[in-house]
């Protein structure tokens, strides 16, 4: 059952259930006589647009600081690195994402409330509140509609005119009036900021009479039979750098917004499910075994947490994490899901809900290829199209390079430059690997105009890595200066530092834009000038290395067992085994073991979207039983459902299935969902060109054992559909999307319209055949 429910109200934020059509979002308490409902829009920043982040002389510095790190004079090349090659980040245009305000519900209710539930189902994106005062059953129902980019607030009660309410808003740094039914907001961002913004609170009403408050700042609502809240919002904000991301005040388009309703609640909640199924439908998983719905969510946690056995409440989060997805960025947004998706009730939220690039906003988008959400992969990539013309210049302004390239934390107004402070500003790579969700977009949408659109994209980040690539000691090219992302070494001579030549997550991450720009220049055909540059390069970078302990090595040294933080969160130097291709077990099994070590030697805990990886991890190795365990741990309970948090154990889940880092950090539920994802169907390696091969229930653990899946997505535009029992696939179907070649792992027979398919069985354990678009291909497992 695709259902979170609680028996009380939320006593903390991250017990509150969140909403969302992409751009605008909502947490609802469910407080009876005083319900908040805490919103926000994606858009809404402080700060603005600066061209003062990157230092313009940091390129004559580059040459001292790599002769510094090559001669092993660490310490001296980090001090120049913090004074001449860091960037320059002040919030005041930095900025935060921030809250767009409270709306607050004053019930006047007489006595004492019974029979409380709230609830919210994910197969409507429906959150709902129902008690009982004085023999009134009272209910409330809460939406936020794509189709009406409006959010959607009914409350009903089954006795006439039992509802009187007063609706109030609060929030700084802005004026609230009252205009006939409206609350009518104008304000900023902050008091610095530049940007504004405008919410409109309509009542509409059934009976009663509604007047504004003795302040003129709130709607008292009397003796009403049903009340809806249509409440619209916006900003100034648009994507667009040339306009200095700045549009007309947003006052006419919110009111037009609401204006252009027609306040049928049925019709308007038809319209809503109708278009949210259209997404969440597309993917059912069902895993045969214990389900406690019975149970309150938090204490289902609790539960689950002292004796497992509720296989039911990891489908439960297997889901939410495509729910938030769904809710956080649909197609049109103007913005990616940030490192709280979209929801924050701060006017500064912790590490700015940004855009951090070293891990955190790839994780985000993880899911949305292979769960059948790559349209929600939209916003990522205009996002990263609309870094590069400042991307450019920080590639100029570091490096003298051609190209573009970015730093690891990013904001809504094109801010690329290197982090701020070492080491973890230190990250020339992060742009290259935004550049591999292109790629996905790509390879799971076999779309040629999306690679017309990426290509020039990758290209010139590859570009910029081409020209900043340097020679090591040994003729292979390295990156310098380099680190691994926010951990720390310590040399043989006891040095504790961070920067060095060539980090093995800077040599994986480009290894992979080589690949995947040699991989869509065959498809696309021309420019073979540029890309046999690229592969000979690609052939020059400094192999992989493994260390004395049989480790892979994070760094240029062998100094993984003398670091100060052997369990780091940050288990960077593992890219090449997940979500990279460069490690395999059918390529490299050498680094196989090496990866396994690694994940032996770092350890099983950590912080919330450290723990997703690691499930991905996990399955990439073929280790099922290993992969769950980590399940098992992110859903350790983490507090929220009585305002309380434990965060003794380190990462895990709050009362409303939030990741908590701590504190909440949305990458983890998406980096889960994915991880779960990966222990069913994976698809990343490639067969040639335009073709990949499917591993089908590659790492599928114990508690998994009997179980079905509808709508799993494949690279190559394949959608997949499986049913197992006792560990074995019984059968699979495979749908078409482009008429691809599809190479499954394993030895099949494959039926179309019941009439065998020829297939080519390689000595490799590989079945291929061809495809027609649109036709569905059974296959059931020989032997």
């Amino acid at each position: 059952m695709n259902l979170l429910w609680y028996k009380q109200p939320a006593a903390v934020w991250e017990g509150a259930l969140p909403l969302g059509n992409g751009r605008f979002g909502a947490m609802i308490f469910g407080g009876v006589k005083q319900e908040t409902l805490q919103i926000n829009d994606i858009t809404l920043w402080s700060g603005g647009p600066t061209d003062g982040g990157d230092r313009p002389d940091a390129y004559t510095y580059l040459e001292e600081i790599r002769r510094l790190v090559r001669e092993k004079d660490f310490a001296a090349a980090q001090e120049m690195i913090v004074a001449h090659f860091t960037g320059i980040k002040d919030d005041t245009y930095y900025g935060s994402h921030t809250t767009m305000g409270e709306i607050g519900i004053t019930m006047h209710h007489a006595a004492e409330y019974a029979d409380y539930r709230r609830s919210l189902s994910l197969d409507s994106a429906i959150a709902d509140t129902a008690y009982t005062v004085d023999g009134v059953r009272y209910t409330r129902e809460h939406f936020i509609s794509a189709p009406a980019q409006t959010f959607v607030s009914r409350f009903t009660a089954d006795a006439a005119g039992a509802i009187t309410m007063t609706v109030s808003y609060a929030r700084p740094c802005c004026d609230v009036s009252v205009e006939g039914q409206d609350i009518v907001v104008r304000g900023k961002a902050d008091e610095n900021g530049d940007m504004h913004f405008c919410v409109r609170i309509r009542a509409v009403l059934r009976g009663g009479s509604i007047a504004p408050s003795a302040d003129g700042c709130a709607l008292v609502i009397t003796g009403a039979d049903e009340v809806q809240l249509l409440i619209a919002g916006g900003t100034d904000y648009i994507p667009d750098q040339s306009r200095q991301y700045k549009r007309e005040d947003p006052e006419m388009m919110v009111r037009f917004t609401l204006d252009a309703l027609y306040p049928d609640y049925a019709v308007l909640k038809a319209a809503h499910i109708a278009d949210y199924r259209a997404l969440f439908e597309r993917t059912v998983l069902h895993l045969a075994g214990p389900s406690h719905d019975e149970l309150p969510t938090d204490e289902r946690i609790c539960a689950f947490n002292e004796r497992g056995g509720d296989i039911g409440l990891v489908t439960l989060y297997y889901q939410f994490g495509r729910y938030l997805l769904i809710c956080s960025s649909r197609e049109d947004n103007m913005l990616p899901a940030n490192l709280q998706g979209l929801w924050n009730k701060e006017m500064k939220a912790p590490w700015n809900a940004d855009y951090h690039s070293n891990i955190n906003l790839q994780m985000n988008y993880w899911p949305a290829g292979p769960t059948g959400l790559i349209s929600c992969m939209e916003p990522l990539c205009k996002y990263i199209e609309g870094l590069v013309e400042n991307g450019r210049k920080t590639a100029r302004a570091y490096y003298n390079a051609e190209g573009w390239m970015s730093g690891m934390n990013n904001n809504p107004f094109g801010y690329t430059s290197p982090g701020a402070g070492a080491p973890w500003g230190q990250f020339s790579v992060a742009g290259a690997w935004l550049c591999t969700h292109l790629y996905e977009y790509y390879a799971f949408t076999q779309d040629k105009a999306i690679l017309e659109r990426i290509y020039p994209v990758i290209r010139e980040n590859v570009l910029f890595s081409l020209t900043t690539l340097i020679e090591d000691e040994n003729g292979y090219l390295v990156t310098s200066p380099s680190a691994s992302p926010e951990n720390v070494y310590r040399t043989e001579d006891g040095l504790q530092g961070w920067v060095c030549e060539g980090a093995t997550m800077d040599l994986e991450i480009i290894y992979e834009t080589f690949r995947e720009l040699l991989l869509l220049g065959e498809v696309r055909g021309g420019d073979e000038e540029f890309l046999a540059q690229v592969k000979a390069a690609m052939a020059r970078l400094r192999p992989l290395r493994i260390g004395a302990a049989g480790q892979l090595q994070e760094w240029s040294g062998d100094w993984d067992l003398l670091a100060p933080e052997r369990n780091h969160r940050h288990v960077s130097h593992m890219f090449g085994l997940h979500p990279g291709t460069m490690i395999t077990p059918e390529e490299t099994p050498e680094l196989i073991a090496a990866a396994k070590k690694t994940l032996e030697l770092r350890g099983d805990d950590g912080t919330g979207w450290s723990l997703a990886w690691k499930i991905n991890f996990q399955a990439r190795l073929g280790d099922g039983e290993h992969a769950y365990r980590h399940i098992e741990r992110i859903l350790r309970y983490a507090g929220g459902s009585e305002g309380q948090f434990n965060y003794a154990t380190g990462g895990g889940t709050y009362a409303n299935l939030f990741d908590a880092h701590p504190p909440f950090q949305i990458d983890g539920n998406f980096g889960a969902t994915a991880g779960i994802t990966e222990l069913l169907l994976q698809s990343h390696r490639v067969y040639d060109a335009n073709s990949f091969v499917l591993y089908l229930l590659p790492a599928l653990p114990a508690a998994f054992a009997d179980g079905s899946v509808r709508g799993l997505c494949a690279r190559g535009a394949f959608t997949v559909h499986m049913t197992w029992h006792s560990g074995k696939l019984v059968d699979a179907q495979i749908v078409s999307g482009a008429g691809r070649r599809c190479v499954v792992r394993g030895d099949y027979t494959v039926l179309c319209h019941d009439v065998p398919v020829t297939c080519v069985t390689a000595d490799d354990g590989l079945t291929a055949f061809d495809t027609v678009i649109g036709e569905t291909y059974t296959l059931i497992p020989r032997g």
